[in-house]
Formats: C-alpha cells, structure tokens, sequence
C-alpha cells in the first residue's frame, strides 16, 4: 500500500501519494524557475484544483500518480511557460465551457461583464439592456441582478478567464493571458463583493422595514380589537402569522448583521437569506389575504347584523319650523316632503341600541343621543321624514334633502351636508372649529355667511357669495372655499366686492372655482 502525506495547492489541503508528491513536487519547482510571478504560480494552482475536482478529487482526497500524470497532461510542461520555447502544450486541454462574474472589467459587480463574455455579446448593449430592463421591471431587475451577483462565482484566476470565454486552459494559454491582459485584480473582487453584500443588504432592509411595519400595524390593531369584531380564534390566527413574519424577518436582520460584523457573506447565509425571504414573502401574502378574508367576513357580519326600526317621533311633528341636532355618535338625515312624517333608526344589533331623545318646543324639534360606552361597530343612522324648515341649528352630523325652498337659516358647529334640492338665499354662521358645510349636489342663488377660521365650505351651483371672514388668523387654519360652478365672477368678502382670482386672503383659502357661468339659470 503506498504511503500518504499531505499537500496544499492554491491552500487547498489533500492527502497525496508519496510518489506522486514526488513528481508533483518537481512540475511545481520547474514552474517556478520559468520567473513567473506569485499571481502566474497561484492560478495555475487553481487549475490543478479545477482538474483535480474533475477527477472527483476534492477537499482531503487522496491524489494519486494517475492524477498527477492527468495534470501535467493537460497544463503541459513547463517549457511551454517560456516566450522563447517550442515545446507542444498539452495533449488534452480542457475546453469546459463555464460562467463567472468578471469584477475585472465589470462596473460594479461584474454580471454583466461575466454574461458578455460568455456569450460573446457586447458589453455596451447588454449594459444599455440592464438600464432600460430597470424601467420595464420596475427595479425589479435590480434585486435579479444582486442575487446574480452573489449567486455566481468571480472569475479568480487566468483559468477561470478562459473557462467564461470557452478558451483553452493550459498553461501557455494562460501565460499568454497573463502577458496580455496582466494579473487578475483580486482587490477589486473584494471589493464586488462588499458592494453586493451592502446593496443586497440594504434591498432587504427597505423591504423588511415595510413588512416588519405592516406586520407591527397588523398585530397591534389585531390586539386592541373587541371581542364583536373578529372571533377570538382569527384573532390567533392572525397575531400567530404576524409573529412567525416578525420572526423571518427577524432571521434575515440577524444575518445580515452577522455577516456585517464579520464582513463575511458565505454560501449559507445566501441559503438562509433566500429561503427566510421566501418564506416571509409567503407569511405577508398569508397575512395580507387572512386579514383581507376576515375583514371581509366581519363586514358581512355587520351588514347582517343591521336593523331598522321605526322611531316614534312627537305628534306635532307637522308644525316644526327648525332643527336642533345635538347627538353624538349619530347620523341624522332629514328629509323633506309635504305628504307623509316619520322616522326610522338604523343600526348594528352588534352595538347597543342608541339612546335617542326628541322633543318639539315653539316649532323646533331637538335631538339629543347619549354616547356610548364602549366602540360602536358602525354609526347609528336616524332618518326624518317632515315638512321644511327654515332653521338648522348643527352641533353634530345633518344631512338636510329639501324640495324648493325660499330660505334657510343655519348654524353649523360640526358638519351639515345639503343635498339636492332649491334654496332661494342660505344665510346663517359657520363658527364651530373644523366645521364643515357642503352644499355640492344643491342648487342655491344666493348664500351670506359669517365664517370662523378653520371651517370648510363646498358649494355646487349659486349664483353670489358673500362671506364674512376673519381679517386676522393669528397662524390658525384659513377657511377653505370650494365652488363648483358660479354666475358671478366676482364674490363680497367682509362686504368689499373681489374678483375670485384675488379672493384668497390670509384667512380665505379659495381652492377651486371650476366654472364661472354667463347665462342666467
């Protein structure tokens, strides 16, 4: 049995014959006596491991005599290094055909540079492709090309270089190169490779911090949720999706990391980046379509859940003339008619029934609600059906649906909304903070108002305005001013008339004036 010792090529160890270390030995020191540099000795040494891979001699194999008599054949001998010597190279020479990155001649990492190469391509057009690929794909190609980047090997070494262009690998193809193109730039590889590692990493720290965000927003509302809401079972569900997403995520973080601190990025950690963000991806799309399908089922719930009854309003309800809405927590809609009165409450059998209270004093009908306890699952609506009034006086939320009318004064705290419907002049006060007034599906002339800074005023088509306005805000909120379509092309602000163009003012906001109309209506 032959005796075995050791040997490192390219600081690769394997066990080696003592005989055919032997002869290895001498092919390595005539290799050396030809003058050539440590870079020249270092690749072909790669080439050794590359043939010795081929012949299924790996990390701590055994090289035997065959093995290195294979070597020599296919490198040749070392004469062949020599500019001056005719010696044939060798016999066999691999033409195995192989893709690396070329961080040598590459602009970043070298994918682009190893594919042009390998293909035989031009550089400049395969780099003009990537370009316009990053506006097709919508940057999509750019993670494509960091998982490349790291996915394929650098081309090391002068073998390597002729493997990417299916060149033959032997030595005086190799030297040949070597005298031609010089050494290859292993600092610059280096380099690729930290620049891969940080882009990489900061692709997935832009991702992971949406989705970590998302999967925070997605547990914490989760949690504060009402029993009635959701079933406590898809609760679990969800907060259990929500922590196995934080926890990849989590994993990626950590690696990325680790392999910062050690600046390092192996194999493995590629391994676990790419499986722990399959998986994540797999996680939020479970997460996203779970919450989507339960938010879904709870609105079907709600919607079942909704009742009306009739509410038993005053019996003078005929002879009101005004409204005072004061409810919280409650949507009250009043609609006019002249042939029938009545009322309906709508909501969720889910929440309480609301506590509503009416009563007619000296024509006006108040409507006062007590607020609830606890979260509603949707607002309650009450729905008025009487005569036309000529005041609304709004602490909370009306919606007002007249027919025709010549006049109507309001009063706006909160929010009033007039729908439909012809008034000849609106007149009153808009003087709560944030209150808001909305007349955009309503016809009305004329309107003359009195408004307080931070108020919000919509209106649809009239025929003039005139606004009462603060002439000092103080750095509080401008009223805001919206109006669809107008006959005027001027408006009355604090009684001094301005075109609409010069109408914004310190405390007046005009946002948009969509049509100024000529004829008459």
């Amino acid at each position: 049995m032959n005796e075995i010792t050791r040997i490192h090529l390219a600081k690769v160890p394997y066990n080696i014959e003592l005989g055919a270390k032997k002869q290895l030995t001498q092919y390595l020191e005539a290799l050396k006596s030809q003058d050539h540099d440590s870079d020249m000795l270092f690749d072909i040494e790669v080439r050794m491991t590359e043939l010795l891979t081929d012949r299924s001699v790996k990390t701590d194999g055994t090289i035997t005599l065959e093995d290195v008599e294979s070597i020599k054949t296919q490198l040749g001998e070392p004469a062949v290094f020599s500019e001056n010597d005719d010696t044939p190279s060798a016999i066999n020479p691999s033409t195995t055909k192989r893709l690396y990155r070329n961080p040598s001649t590459g602009a970043i990492g070298g994918v682009i540079s190893g594919f042009a190469e390998y293909f035989g391509l031009s550089i400049t057009l395969l780099r003009f492709a990537f370009i316009l690929s990053l506006f097709v794909s919508a940057g999509t190609s750019l993670l494509l090309y960091v998982v490349l980047w790291i996915v394929m090997p650098p081309a090391k070494t002068a073998a390597n270089i002729l493997q990417l262009r299916g060149q033959l690998v032997t030595a005086e193809t190799m030297r040949e190169l070597a005298e031609k193109e010089g050494p290859i730039d292993t600092k610059r590889t280096d380099t690729a490779k930290k620049v891969a590692f940080y882009m990489l990493s900061g692709i997935f720290l832009f991702f992971g911090i949406i989705i970590l965000v998302t999967a925070i927003v997605t547990v914490f509302g989760v949690s504060i949720m009402k029993p009635d809401d959701l079933p406590i079972n898809q609760i679990y569900v969800l907060l259990v999706l929500g922590a196995v997403s934080a926890a990849l995520l989590t994993s990626i973080l950590l690696t990325l990391s680790y392999a910062a601190a050690r600046q390092i990025f192996t194999r493995k950690m590629t391994i676990v980046i790419i499986v722990s963000s399959a998986l994540l991806l797999i996680m939020s799309f479970a997460l996203a379509s779970t919450g989507a399908f339960f938010t879904n089922e709870r609105a079907q719930l709600v919607e079942r859940s909704i009742t009306k009854n009739n509410y038993v309003l005053p019996e003078n309800i005929q002879s009101i003339k005004a409204i005072d809405v004061d409810a919280e927590n409650l949507n009250v809609n009043y609609e006019v008619s002249d042939k029938e009165t009545g009322a309906v409450l709508r909501y969720s059998k889910l929440d309480s029934k609301p506590d509503v209270s009416a009563k007619i004093t000296d024509g006006v009908l108040s409507l006062r609600s007590e607020p609830s306890e606890s979260d509603q699952i949707m607002t309650p609506y009450l729905t008025i059906i009487g005569p036309a009034l000529t005041s609304v006086d709004v602490d909370s939320s009306l919606t007002y649906k007249p027919t025709t009318q010549k006049t109507l004064q309001v009063t706006v705290s909160d929010n009033l909304i007039i729908e439909e419907g012809a008034i000849t002049t609106l007149t009153g006060s808009v003087q709560g903070e944030a209150a808001q007034l909305y007349t955009d599906s309503a016809t009305i002339k004329a309107l003359d108002l009195q408004v307080k800074p931070y108020a919000s005023l919509s209106f649809g088509d009239i025929n003039a305005l005139t606004l009462d306005v603060p002439q000092r805000c103080y750095g509080v909120d401008s009223v805001t001013l919206s109006v669809q379509s107008i006959k005027e092309s001027t408006i009355t602000v604090n009684k001094k008339v301005v075109s609409l163009e010069d109408a914004s003012s310190e405390c007046l906001s005009v946002a948009s004036f969509e049509d100024i109309v000529e004829e008459e209506y």
